[in-house]
């Protein structure tokens, strides 16, 4: 009688990290301190990669127009083709770049957030090459720590950080000046079908733009 919660899970205490649904009905997770799993409902769980690949805190996980499957990990991106996995090179040596997040643009191109700035593959399905990498100190990106990224209605490109929110469009960043954003650790940024653009904060509550203007929610205003 009453409610009943139902723990399902790769493994005992699994901390997960990443999630994505199939349109087939399946569940791809990423376990931090071990690999990518997938649950079935005839066969249940099953770990997907040969056992080496370690996530850490942070993961990423998408499907390509192809049905590959990306990892975002913490030395670098793999991907997964049929039952062969491969890595996708963002630099000479990936050992170490943490990957936080993996947005298509909707144009061929991949943006991935990471901890050593933000990284752009154009044509990211047919090789992706040249790779190229946008840094705080070089271009206008806020922090160099990026853990979310998403594509506005116009491409415009949104990149959370640990200290606050860029916008990438065109040739043009634009860092995020408003009280509410300024140094703050983003969580996550959202559009929703009003055009509006969504942050949430990890100290700071939720931020939303509305008609060029930053309005700030907490638990105090709603």
């Amino acid at each position: 009688e009453g409610d009943q919660v139902i723990v399902d899970s790769p493994m005992p205490g699994a901390d997960i990290v990443a999630s994505l649904a199939d349109p087939n009905g399946d569940l791809i997770v990423g376990v931090n301190g071990s690999g990518v799993w997938r649950r079935r409902a005839q066969d249940g769980w099953q770990r997907l990669d040969d056992g080496t690949l370690v996530l850490g805190p942070r993961a990423a996980l998408m499907r390509d127009t192809a049905g590959r499957l990306w990892v975002g990990t913490r030395n670098g991106v793999i991907y997964q083709d049929g039952e062969t996995w491969g890595r996708f090179p963002l630099k000479a040596d990936d050992t170490g770049l943490e990957v936080y997040a993996l947005t298509p643009d909707g144009e061929g191109g991949l943006w991935v957030g990471t901890n050593e700035g933000v990284f752009y593959a154009a044509d990211y399905e047919q090789g992706g090459l040249p790779v190229v990498q946008h840094r705080a100190r070089q271009n206008g990106l806020v922090n160099d720590y990026v853990r979310v990224v998403t594509v506005d209605q116009d491409r415009g490109v949104w990149l959370g950080t640990i200290a606050g929110v860029s916008r990438h469009f065109g040739l043009v960043w634009q860092v995020e000046r408003d009280p509410a954003l300024e140094q703050q650790r983003i969580n996550a940024l959202l559009l929703d079908s009003a055009g509006r653009t969504w942050a949430g904060t990890e100290l700071n509550g939720l931020a939303v733009l509305q008609e060029d203007r930053w309005e700030h929610l907490t638990s105090q205003n709603g």
